[in-house]
This record gives C-alpha cells, structure tokens and sequence, in this order.
C-alpha cells in the first residue's frame, strides 16, 4: 500500500460520516456532511476529491456523493471503528465529549 492510499484519521472519519449518513447508498450532498462533521464546505470538496481519488466515492455533476462498493466496505469498517474507540473511551472516562471527535 502506498502512502496516498492509507487512510488518515480524518478520511476515517470523512468515511464514517459518509456511511452514517447514507447507509443505503441513495446518495447525499457534501453540506450533509459539513454539518455532521462541524467543518467547512470547502473541506469537505477538499477531501471528498481525495476519497474520489482514491476510489471510495463517486461524485455526480449536481453534487451528489455516492460510496463506491469499496468505499461502502471501508466506510463500514470506519463506522464501527469510531463507534468502538467511542464506546471504550466512554467507559473508561477517558475523553467528556467523544461525539465532537467523532
């Protein structure tokens, strides 16, 4: 695997929320994600190019973001990640306000 492949916390997260949003795959506008995320709508054409790139995504002319088989595969696994890493951090006290990291 090359570096520009691996996935970074923040694609992990870009790829959760993606997954969360859209479990079904009918496809979602980038401001979605923007919002859950807290972040701006120029971040997230930043990293949605690179998911696209990278062959997780697709994206359509009007604006519609669209996991690819592959992207649905790694979302999920990204998905349950966070929910874990959450689920323990809760538990063991470790972090107050996980939702705002997740």
């Amino acid at each position: 695997m090359q570096d520009q492949d691996r996935l970074s916390m923040a694609k992990v997260r870009y790829l959760a929320a993606l997954y969360d949003l859209d479990p079904q795959g009918r496809g979602l506008r980038s401001v979605q994600v923007a919002e859950r995320l807290n972040v701006s709508r120029a971040s997230v054409h930043t990293m949605l190019k690179k998911l696209r790139d990278m062959g997780y995504i697709n994206m359509e002319h009007y604006g519609i973001v669209y996991l690819t088989a592959s992207g649905h595969r790694a979302a999920e696994q990204c998905s349950a990640y966070l929910r874990r890493t959450q689920s323990k951090m809760s538990a063991e006290g470790t972090c107050r306000e996980t939702s705002s990291v997740f």
